[in-house]
């Protein structure tokens, strides 16, 4: 009798290798799972669930597409905000296209509400639960359309900062590097218009002004020759500048411009800071990042932020130097903003925007 349960049961859900196992000190039997509890996603078919030891997976994990959102409440019933957030971060993170059959973890009352990763990392658990599901769509034609819709719908969302050819060339990029856009002069041209980029540019229609061979050439050279990427420890600095014109309101002779990743020259500025501080008035800098991606570079220029100014306090109390209240000296300087390299040599740095930290 439950040898026949079995059967009927594993061919409603498909199990491969052993459907039981010891979790969380009882035994999970997969046989008993419902399958209104398996997550089902658009674009992917479910084939099986299987047990995945948590040694094995360590050892390897991008073998396996292993999400922590939880997809099922504790009554069994699909949470469907969730199920959009694991497709959503599945797609977001990418696909390995050598691995045919992308697994993911599930969550749930399968394991008491607590089978995420890293509460097996936590407490040393042996044996995971995992779904596996096969995409029945083109994955990177799918991602493609997801970037290119998420790219559209950002832009439309910082009306503050506007529309700016960076947004444009960071998401070309991301394509590009997933094999997600060709770099034809063709290939390129057909996304720009998938992605908008015209009825944001209307001027760039006219070949001539060479707004798209800007983006063009900046998709390329960022992702096949990578050439042009500032190196650590670089610095370019713009001082006495009265030419420069990129950044309305900004005093040329205060302004440095400092690559997010110069920590040595930053801290070597600090230190001029504090011999000359009399002589200093409030210096304006602006932070040159090589991340494409705009999370990336504001965490860089949230770190170099943090850095300074926890030395600054630091250097100050060391030396006594305080004002008569007894508080630190105020910092004297301001970070304007940060500004991606994406730009050939040569070019007129002049012309390049300047990204807030409050437009990120």
């Amino acid at each position: 009798m439950k040898m026949l349960k079995e059967q009927i049961m594993s061919k409603k859900i498909k199990i491969v290798g052993p459907t039981v196992k010891t979790i969380w000190g009882r035994e999970v039997d997969l046989n008993q799972v419902p399958e209104s509890s398996i997550p089902q996603f658009d674009g992917y078919e479910f084939l099986y669930l299987k047990f995945k030891r948590m040694s094995d997976f360590m050892e390897n994990p991008n073998s396996s597409k292993s999400l922590s959102n939880v997809g099922v409440r504790a009554n069994n019933e699909k949470d469907e905000d969730a199920v959009v957030a694991l497709y959503s971060d599945y797609v977001r993170d990418g696909v390995d296209l050598n691995y045919p059959v992308p697994t993911m973890t599930e969550d749930g009352t399968l394991i008491d509400g607590r089978g995420r990763t890293h509460a097996h990392i936590d407490y040393d658990q042996e044996w995971m639960v995992f779904g596996v599901y096969r995409p029945t769509v083109n994955l990177q034609e799918e991602r493609r359309v997801l970037k290119t819709a998420g790219l559209v719908a950002n832009i439309r969302k910082r009306p503050a900062r506007g529309n700016s050819l960076n947004d444009y060339i960071s998401c070309g990029i991301s394509l590009q590097s997933q094999g997600d856009l060709g770099d034809t002069d063709t290939e390129i041209e057909e996304w720009l218009c998938e992605a908008k980029f015209f009825e944001d540019f209307p001027s760039a229609i006219d070949k001539t002004n060479g707004l798209v061979t800007r983006v063009k050439n900046a998709i390329r050279k960022k992702t096949v020759s990578n050439i042009n990427v500032m190196k650590v420890g670089e610095v370019i600095e713009w001082c006495n500048n009265p030419s420069r014109t990129g950044f309305p309101n900004v005093d040329s002779k205060s302004v440095v411009i400092l690559n997010t990743k110069s920590s040595d020259y930053l801290l070597r500025l600090l230190k001029q800071f504090q011999r000359e501080y009399s002589l200093w008035r409030t210096m304006e800098i602006i932070l040159w990042t090589t991340q494409s991606d705009y999370n990336k570079a504001k965490s860089d220029m949230n770190n170099v932020q943090k850095e300074l100014e926890n030395e600054w306090i630091e250097r100050n109390r060391m030396l006594g130097q305080s004002t008569a209240k007894g508080e630190i000296r105020p910092i004297p300087w301001t970070v304007l903003g940060c500004v991606p390299q994406f730009e050939d040599e040569g070019q007129d740095l002049n012309s390049i925007e300047l990204i807030s930290p409050e437009d990120y």
